[in-house]
């Protein structure tokens, strides 16, 4: 995410200002990605993944070890 910002915010204005043949002003920015705002989607996936392995993983801890290798469950 922050790599995307930063591509923009960089590449972007190049772009444009060689079409437009103008310098844009100091410090513009045309995107800006707050760090938190990283943090929360990576604990959102995070939670996200957890709970959706947990599931499988405890079905995969009831079955007989014998059973299982003998055929497909």
């Amino acid at each position: 995410m922050i790599q995307i910002s930063l591509f923009v915010n960089f590449i972007v204005p190049l772009i444009i200002e060689a079409a437009f043949q103008e310098e844009l002003p100091e410090g513009f920015k045309f995107s800006a990605i707050p760090l938190t705002l990283v943090i929360i989607a990576i604990v959102i996936c995070l939670v996200v993944t957890i709970i959706s392995g947990s599931r499988p993983a405890k079905k995969a801890t009831k079955i007989d070890i014998l059973k299982a290798m003998r055929r497909e469950i």
